[in-house]
């Protein structure tokens, strides 16, 4: 079930059969911006730039996206 936030963000979680690898996407607006993967205690961040809508323009509220960050770090953090 996503996080869904006032501004259009949403947070997804997925994991693997394992267990030991975790991703919480994030989109906005429909289009997925970022990934953060957690494996063992490591956790970084990918930025994507591979929209479905060509004409997508990932620009937002700075605090609004430290705020979708903020939510989904820890969501991947109460899964240790």
């Amino acid at each position: 079930m996503p996080i869904k936030l006032d501004s259009g963000f949403e947070i997804f979680l997925f994991s693997d059969v394992i267990g030991e690898e975790l991703t919480v996407e994030i989109e906005y607006q429909g289009e997925a911006i970022a990934n953060i993967n957690k494996q063992g205690k490591n956790q970084e961040i990918e930025i994507r730039t591979d929209y479905l809508d060509c004409n997508f323009q990932p620009k937002f509220i700075l605090d609004d996206f430290l705020l979708a960050l903020n939510q989904a770090q820890k969501l991947i953090e109460s899964y240790q």
